[in-house]
């Protein structure tokens, strides 16, 4: 499994004095990080953009700060090489000139302010971008793959130091968000005392030679490492990456996927038959109130279908497995249309990679191939790319739940015109439904344990849930063109296509009492 990618910054010891404006030198590298799924392919490469943030403060240790603002990007393409998967960064520029980075804002600098006047106190930091060999290629200084950069104006002349971070953008998602990597502290100042906080040791003042940057949080606990620095800047742990689904060439066969089994779990994703016990009077009178709240809901809540009958088959249903329509789900709920999406999405990713390996060239002739693949399990309800259930239907009906992705392609290729991708995909969905202990409905804020009582009394029983769903999506690429040249509005999704979700005022604008 791939690891994801950061990339790093680091502040480089410059032993040469320096004068005003002059070269703050900082190293850009890139390092694999935790155990999660990378946006980079095992095979080919695919659009990357490193991006540089800044942002403005007063203090070392901040009690205000502007908001970090993109300020230059790097284009090009990741690939990971070797056995042991080396992230590799390719410049979309020409090697042999052109600027590396471009400024996402203008940059007005005069390079020769006079010391001691107002342009002086501006903040004109210049930065030496020292890219990592082997780690960056196709730079417009192939030799010391350097790059100049100028801190943009900050904002109002009040703010005594910068905060420059970096963020590696791969196949269009956050590979490893901002707050995640380390923080170079960059003096502005040229002329005054740099104020900086008591969790330092001495006081530091900006004169000739400036200060070299400060570490403020560097990424040596997940480069390995002691850290330099410990401070109240240092960023909390990382979000965990985005979710993309992995696949491989092979027909369809379901990935395993433990589940829990609620207020019966062992703590493993297996059931303690010794928490059974005998209902008591309590659970029976229970038992008829969320059954007449059942009743209630599906006379008065026509748009909690999908939960009610969810529901009445934990309480009716002695634990025989049911089934639901993610059709509804995608057509009604917004996460349900972001989840296939992302599927989508996924999937012509892989196929067009899988394809690229076997066939790296156009060929001269007429061409036709077929192949299955089939993906790992993913998590719906883990991330932005595969959200939680956005409607209170489907929350109590499904919540969080497990897919799995299984494709048959045909790609037709022409010598003149490319390749065309025929993709049969099926989404495969599944969930057991149960209760958890320490949980509770989102919508009315009833604990779980209400009606969790039930599983343990053997009143109610946890069921799998399970769907399908399919689409056929068809993509066309010119002749030798790679994965990164696909472009979302070339693909077309048909075979019962996403419909709108209901119009507004559907839902009763004042619902009845809580229900289950």
């Amino acid at each position: 499994m791939a690891h994801g990618i950061r990339a790093i910054l680091a502040p480089i010891p410059t032993p040469q004095p320096e004068q005003i404006n002059a070269v703050l030198r900082v190293r850009v590298s890139l390092t694999g990080f935790g155990a999660g799924q990378s946006q980079a392919p095992d095979i080919g490469r695919v659009p990357a953009t490193l991006k540089l943030f800044a942002r403005y403060l007063a203090r070392v240790q901040p009690e205000k700060a502007t908001d970090f603002e993109l300020f230059a990007s790097l284009t090009g393409q990741v690939e990971l090489r070797g056995p042991e998967r080396r992230p590799v960064f390719v410049n979309d520029a020409d090697s042999g000139g052109g600027r590396a980075l471009t400024y996402e804002q203008p940059i007005e600098l005069d390079p020769t302010p006079e010391k001691g006047s107002a342009e002086a106190h501006r903040p004109r930091r210049v930065l030496g971008l020292e890219f990592a060999a082997g780690q960056f290629e196709n730079m417009a200084d192939s030799e010391g793959l350097n790059e100049n950069l100028v801190l943009p104006q900050e904002p109002d002349g009040t703010w005594h130091h910068a905060e420059l971070q970096a963020e590696l953008e791969v196949a269009g998602a956050p590979e490893a968000e901002l707050g995640t990597t380390g923080i170079v502290d960059i003096p502005l100042f040229v002329t005054r005392e740099f104020p900086i906080s008591a969790q330092k040791p001495k006081a530091v003042y900006v004169e000739e030679p400036p200060p070299e940057p400060i570490l403020l949080a560097d990424a040596s606990d997940v480069i390995g490492g002691p850290k330099d620095v410990a401070t109240d800047a240092t960023p909390p742990p990382p979000p965990p990456p985005p979710q993309i689904a992995r696949f491989k060439e092979g027909p369809a066969a379901a990935p395993a996927i433990q589940h829990d089994h609620g207020f019966l779990d062992d703590g493993n994703g297996n059931i303690d038959s010794s928490k059974y016990r005998d209902p008591t009077v309590g659970d029976h009178l229970a038992l008829t109130k969320w059954r007449t709240q059942l009743a209630g809901a599906q006379l008065l809540r026509a748009d909690l279908v999908d939960a009610t009958d969810a529901y009445e088959h934990y309480l009716f249903g002695g634990g025989t497995e049911s089934s639901f329509s993610y059709e509804r789900f995608v057509a009604q709920d917004a996460s349900g249309r972001k989840v296939l999406r992302s599927a989508v999405d996924d999937a012509v990713r892989a196929a067009v990679v899988l394809h690229q390996s076997k066939v790296p060239f156009t060929p001269p002739e007429r061409r036709e191939d077929s192949y299955s693949m089939v993906s790992d399990a993913v998590s719906v309800g883990a991330g932005n790319r595969y959200p939680y259930p956005a409607t209170e239907n489907w929350q109590k009906a499904i919540g969080g739940h497990a897919i799995w992705l299984s494709t048959d392609v045909k790609v037709v290729t022409e010598p003149a015109t490319g390749r065309r991708f025929d993709i049969v995909l099926t989404l495969h969905a599944e969930d057991m439904y149960n209760f958890n202990p320490g949980a509770a409905d989102i919508a009315t804020g009833a604990p779980d344990s209400d009606n969790g009582r039930f599983q343990v009394s053997r009143l109610a029983y946890e069921f799998m849930n399970r769907s399908q769903l399919t689409r056929t999506v068809t993509i066309q690429l010119g002749p030798c063109e790679a994965d990164s040249d696909v472009d979302p509005a070339d693909i077309i999704v048909s075979n019962a296509p996403i419909v709108a979700p209901p119009a507004a005022g559907a839902t009763p604008a004042q619902p009845p009492p809580p229900s289950p």
